[in-house]
């Protein structure tokens, strides 16, 4: 199965750019939230790697993103871990991250939909991260 990598980057509150590689293809995007869409095939998996920004705060552990909508993808994994990062940046020099990998269940277009909110809390989410994904039946 071939692999299609989203890193995904929301305006002000990642430092990273959305990254879409197919087989041997690599096309980035710009960092946004209402960036083109995702082009991938039915028999392809998106990963969606989101992290901690210092924008929303020096707290690595304050913060969590949270899938709110996956469209037509199912979600079929999920890797949370931790980024050594300057100490003067981050608490503890570290921030974390989550990978999720999803796979998608029917060709069309489609919408996955993240927010980023307090950890642990009911408190209303800093921001939404839309993101369009078109499948076709081959890539």
């Amino acid at each position: 199965m071939n692999r299609l990598l989203a890193v995904v980057g929301l305006g002000g509150f990642l430092a990273g750019s959305l990254l879409v590689a197919g087989c041997s293809d690599i096309v980035r995007l710009p960092d946004c939230g209402d960036c083109r869409p995702v082009e991938m095939g039915i028999d392809q998996t998106l990963e969606v790697d989101l992290g901690s920004s210092r924008e929303v705060s020096d707290d690595p552990d304050a913060y969590e993103w949270v899938i709110t909508d996956t469209g037509t993808m199912e979600l079929v994994g999920e890797e949370h871990g931790t980024r050594p990062e300057d100490e003067n940046e981050f608490q503890g020099g570290y921030s974390t991250y989550v990978v999720y990998r999803f796979e998608p269940t029917a060709v069309g277009s489609t919408q996955i939909q993240f927010q980023i909110v307090p950890v642990g809390t009911s408190g209303p989410a800093l921001d939404t991260l839309d993101i369009t994904v078109n499948i076709a039946e081959r890539r």
